[in-house]
């Protein structure tokens, strides 16, 4: 199982050298990190509509972009690489991703408007969740039309 290099992933999963077995693993990993995490996020920001729109809106547009993107190229075994690219790419963008929420962070602690505050933290939410949806898909389409 690949933790972080998304390289080597697309290119064994192109060539269908992903077992089953593995594909499991990755919507297991899947669910407990990233699930986890979620709850984290929706416990601090529950009131904050960036949230609602990166746990809902953003996953519901992007697994149809997704899916669209894999069948323009053989259209197979969406599900395999769907779980497991997001597995990858969701490690890469956590890491990632903490080198600008801390910034944000600090910015937002210097507000004291609730409202313009929300709004800054959820415009980062919903950036964030896009631009990680948006890196899923042009993976999955990189894959499927196996130009790697």
């Amino acid at each position: 199982m690949n933790w972080f290099n998304l390289k080597d992933l697309e290119k064994r999963l192109a060539e269908n050298n992903v077992s089953d077995k593995e594909g499991f693993r990755y919507l297991l990993a899947n669910w407990i990190v990233f699930g986890s995490l979620s709850f984290a996020a929706v416990t601090e920001q529950y009131g904050n509509p960036g949230v609602m729109v990166m746990l809902l809106a953003v996953p519901v547009i992007s697994l149809i972009i997704g899916f669209k993107a894999n069948q323009k190229g053989d259209g197979k075994d969406f599900l395999k690489r769907f779980i497991s690219v997001n597995f990858v790419i969701g490690i890469q963008f956590i890491v990632f991703t903490i080198l600008f929420a801390i910034p944000v962070g600090l910015l937002g602690s210097f507000i004291s408007n609730v409202i313009i505050r929300h709004f800054l933290f959820g415009g980062f939410i919903s950036a964030s969740g896009i631009t990680y949806y948006w890196y899923l898909a042009r993976s999955i389409k990189k894959i499927s039309s196996t130009k790697l």
